[in-house]
């Protein structure tokens, strides 16, 4: 019989290795038309193309593998990933819905193992992006006053605050003295 390579494609900005593929009687490797090829000795040709951004992110967070889906979409740029020494303006990363959106699911993984102040670190980073009241209500139930404080100071801090905000706010301080 042949002999089989191995050919594994990885991306070396964030260290992740995306496949491991067996070919047996493996001849040529080449990058063209946007994808990897590979040439067997009997003549086929295996096309390897980069799967969309959303269906990277959901792979990961389906592992939660928040940090590293949040390297990923930081490193996205017009549907192809950045690599140091790019293009000018390359790197711009996902847009801050999709940010917010693995911060949210994060946060949720967190909340849902009782990290509370680990899990608020994450909402902090929705807010502008997610509904408040979607925070604010885990936090009110959970009688976790404080780090419901730390949300609506942000909410302020930026500007996003509604008059309801302010009065649950000073409702928080009151709560905290």
């Amino acid at each position: 019989g042949g002999s089989s390579s191995c050919l594994q494609l990885a991306d070396v900005r964030t260290k992740l290795l995306a496949g491991t593929f067996v070919l047996p009687g493996l001849q040529h490797v080449f990058c063209a038309w946007g994808a990897v090829h590979a040439v067997t000795a009997s003549g086929a040709l295996w096309s390897y193309r980069e799967i969309d951004l959303a269906s990277q992110l959901e792979a990961l967070l389906r592992r939660s593998l928040h940090k590293l889906a949040l390297d990923v979409a930081r490193g996205w740029w017009g549907g192809q990933q950045h690599h140091p020494g790019g293009a000018a303006g390359a790197g711009a990363g996902a847009d801050a819905a999709t940010l917010a959106a693995i911060h949210q699911r994060w946060g949720d993984h967190l909340y849902g193992k009782g990290e509370f102040d680990a899990a608020m670190t994450q909402y902090l980073e929705t807010v502008g992006q997610l509904e408040p009241s979607y925070v604010i209500r885990r936090f009110l139930d959970a009688q976790r006053i404080h780090n419901l404080t730390a949300y609506l100071e942000v909410m302020h801090e930026r500007g996003l605050a509604t008059c309801d905000h302010t009065t649950l706010l000073l409702n928080c301080y009151t709560k905290l003295k």
